[in-house]
């Protein structure tokens, strides 16, 4: 046989042996070298969010008090005997009976926001002037959130006393737990059939 043919005969060979073993070893090479960038991208976002999570920690923590406030402000449904005790503890207090208390069933309250709630207290009260000031001041500085809506005030009896019959409407909000969420978001699409 010829020199030249051999060689080329050699050659072929030596080709398709680098397309056979060769090619898809560089296939898997490429394959890896994409799996290790995809792996680093998301070690990136993996310690972005632990970031993210540890400065939400620390707002938290440093704004607990805050949070404290805004439970105290609005208290859960179930605590409306709570709101009525604490008006008990400032009457008493400020030296004011209260002569008959009644509630509303609470109603939500759409314009402050999802969940929260209203009812309206009412207080008969029997209290001189001085007494009633105080025991307004005592509600309105209050740690909850209470707004005095409608008050009457009229003379107790023709005793000579500086004492008044008092008919109060306080509006309490409350944080109904019961409420579900909206979706902030519209929903995905559904997948289409393949």
């Amino acid at each position: 046989m010829n020199k030249g043919l051999i060689s080329a005969l050699i050659i072929s060979i030596a080709g398709s042996l680098i397309f056979v073993l060769v090619l898809p070893s560089y296939k898997e090479v490429n394959i890896a070298k994409e799996g290790l960038t995809k792996r680093q991208e998301t070690q990136v976002e993996i310690k972005n969010i632990q970031a993210n999570i540890a400065k939400l920690i620390s707002e938290y923590e440093s704004n607990r008090e805050e949070v404290s406030k805004a439970g105290m402000a609005l208290p859960e449904k179930n605590q409306l005997d709570y709101i009525i005790s604490t008006f008990q503890a400032m009457a008493t207090d400020k030296q004011v009976d209260i002569q008959s208390v009644s509630t509303d069933k609470p109603i939500l309250a759409l314009a402050l926001g999802e969940g929260i709630e209203q009812t309206q207290i009412k207080l008969e009260l029997a209290s001189s002037y001085k007494l009633l000031f105080s025991f307004i001041e005592a509600i309105e500085t209050n740690s909850r959130l209470f707004n005095i809506t409608k008050m009457n005030i009229a003379p107790a009896d023709n005793d000579g006393t500086d004492s008044y019959k008092i008919g109060m409407t306080i509006t309490a909000y409350l944080i109904n737990p019961t409420v579900k969420k909206t979706q902030t978001r519209p929903a995905a699409a559904p997948a289409e059939p393949q």
